[in-house]
């Protein structure tokens, strides 16, 4: 791994020309409503010339928008409402154009949320605090941490085109 800060551009120099394969796993910044850290990284990993040969993004399931509790697939057309998800659409637009560019394979995995024993709400839990209001139940879709993992690993020996996935544990919450 080669860590870099995709808030400070000089940091990520040293990627440019080193990575075989990038796994994009940060967050997009707190506000606004584009990446200014995908478009900086892809800027570094384009500098020098010598391309990785395939890039995995994390993104997130919240670009489809309030969905009303209907199944959702690959095929649906994103619809972000909030200003976090359009970042994350942002993002994957970028690296779509990017991946095109320079005929990099691309996977995009559209995740929910990422649950695991270190993220769970064990205070609340334990005390029998309802972590939602009634009124706010719904179906909704979760992935534990270690599935995730294994979906990334996954990715990268499978990297093809541009493909796009929702992963996703298999329940109906």
């Amino acid at each position: 791994p080669v860590a870099g800060d995709l808030d400070q551009p000089a940091t990520l120099l040293r990627v440019s020309g080193l990575a075989d394969y990038v796994i994009h796993l940060a967050p997009p910044p707190s506000q606004g409503n584009v990446d200014h850290r995908t478009r900086r990284l892809l800027h570094a990993l384009t500098k020098r010339g010598s391309l990785p040969q395939g890039v995995v993004y994390i993104s997130t399931s919240g670009v489809y928008g309030d969905c009303k509790d209907a199944r959702v697939d690959e095929t649906r057309r994103p619809a972000p409402k909030t200003a976090r998800a359009q970042r994350r659409l942002d993002a994957e637009t970028r690296l779509r154009q990017w991946a095109r560019r320079h005929q990099v394979p691309l996977t995009i995995l559209r995740v929910p949320g990422i649950y695991a024993a270190d993220r769970l709400p064990l205070e609340r839990i334990q005390a029998g605090t309802p972590a939602l209001r009634e009124s706010d139940d719904g179906f909704t879709n979760h992935i534990h941490a270690d599935d995730l993992a294994g979906a990334i690993v996954s990715a990268l020996h499978r990297l093809q085109g541009i493909r796009v996935y929702n992963i996703v544990d298999d329940s109906k919450m």
